[in-house]
């Protein structure tokens, strides 16, 4: 019974969060892997070692990624998730984030 335990409890704890519903509105943490600029206008931040209830992979902004937002450094923000067509990759769209 005691092995029982901490088998189930092992594998719960290395488990990953599931990637979040489209159109769920969330709050999310992590550091920054990259900014990426391939469209100026809405420049997403590739999020690395993220905190959220479930999985977020980058963060999309409107208009300008703040001056204090560098690579390796902490964001944060909350907004609404958009799935990729195949449900592999997730963006939290968000009016800004707070970086540091």
């Amino acid at each position: 019974m005691t092995v029982l335990m901490i088998l189930a409890t092992s594998v719960q704890a290395g488990a990953e969060p599931a990637y979040c519903p489209a159109d769920e509105t969330v709050e999310v943490s992590g550091y920054i892997n990259e900014i990426a600029l391939t469209d100026p206008a809405v420049p997403e931040i590739i999020l690395e070692q993220a905190s959220s209830k479930c999985t977020v992979d980058a963060i999309r902004i409107e208009g300008a990624v703040p001056g204090n937002c560098a690579e390796g450094g902490k964001v944060a923000a909350q907004g609404m998730i958009q799935q990729s067509g195949d449900g592999t990759w997730t963006w939290l769209n968000a009016d800004g984030v707070k970086c540091e």
